[in-house]
């Protein structure tokens, strides 16, 4: 093999090595969630649905209202999946946040915050 075939085998192997961690680090990460993320609802939902990127297992999540104090959740699923339902308590009018953590089948930590509002008003 010449010299230039050579540096440029060189140069595809250097690329290839330094896009693999790219691929290898990627982490799961929520696409969608009902409700989704900052919205309005004018009945307050009992359940919400976190659907993300890859697997994961829910460990904790807790609930907050504005103004008061964050509640944990309980009776999370226990499967590791792309889509989890959270039973949620019953709301009244207000903000809230729900955050969460779990651990997808890599066993990254993936956490995150859903915020919605339950109101009547427009």
């Amino acid at each position: 093999m010449n010299i230039r075939k050579a540096v440029l085998v060189g140069a595809a192997l250097a690329l290839a090595l330094a896009l693999l961690p790219v691929a290898v680090m990627a982490h799961a990460h929520l696409e969608s969630a009902v409700p989704a993320n900052g919205s309005t609802l004018k009945a307050a939902p009992t359940q919400v649905v976190l659907r993300f990127s890859d697997s994961i297992s829910l460990v904790d999540v807790t609930l907050e209202k504005a103004g008061g104090k964050a509640e944990a959740l309980k009776d999370l699923p226990k499967e590791l999946a792309r889509s989890l339902v959270v039973a949620l308590p019953r709301l009244g009018e207000g903000q809230y946040v729900l955050r969460y953590r779990g651990v997808s089948e890599d066993t990254h930590e993936t956490k995150g915050a859903l915020r919605f509002t339950v109101s009547d008003k427009p």
